[in-house]
């Protein structure tokens, strides 16, 4: 991991992330999961410039959602205060409405727990978000 962010590579995957094809893109979410699920804090913070930009993208990502979706919960999770600085309420909307849409879209079919599940995870993910706003404005 650390040999990733030594060498620049985070740059490389957020490009293929927002420009790449189908498979590129699901092996450059995979790959920044893997960061942010095996890394030290360190490490996980490294990803933080880019969260905004992965963000911005995330309506145009057909493939590997839960995965990303599991991927800003853990920055949600282990970088909460500087994660928090850098997306607002709009950004947090966005993501759950997308995702709330996507598992209206799939209703019952075989996929569908997992869209239930990835929906469920967005919302902790505000969740998180309200409690550190509440906590910053009473000190």
């Amino acid at each position: 991991i650390q040999q990733v962010i030594d060498g620049g590579f985070l740059e490389l995957l957020v490009h293929h992330v927002k420009n790449g094809r189908p498979q590129d893109r699901k092996e450059a979410i995979w790959a920044l999961f893997n960061l942010a699920t095996g890394g030290t804090n360190e490490q996980i913070a490294a990803l933080l410039p880019f969260v905004k930009e992965l963000m911005e993208v995330f309506g145009n990502i057909q493939h590997q959602t839960i995965e990303f979706a599991d991927l800003i919960r853990t920055l949600a999770d282990t970088q909460n205060d500087k994660f928090f600085e850098i997306l607002d309420r709009d950004d947090l909307l966005r993501l759950q409405s997308t995702v709330i849409l996507r598992v209206d879209e799939r209703g019952e079919d075989d996929d569908s727990d997992r869209w239930k599940s990835h929906c469920e995870k967005v919302v902790q993910v505000m969740e998180k978000y309200e409690q550190y706003q509440m906590q910053k404005a009473t000190g």
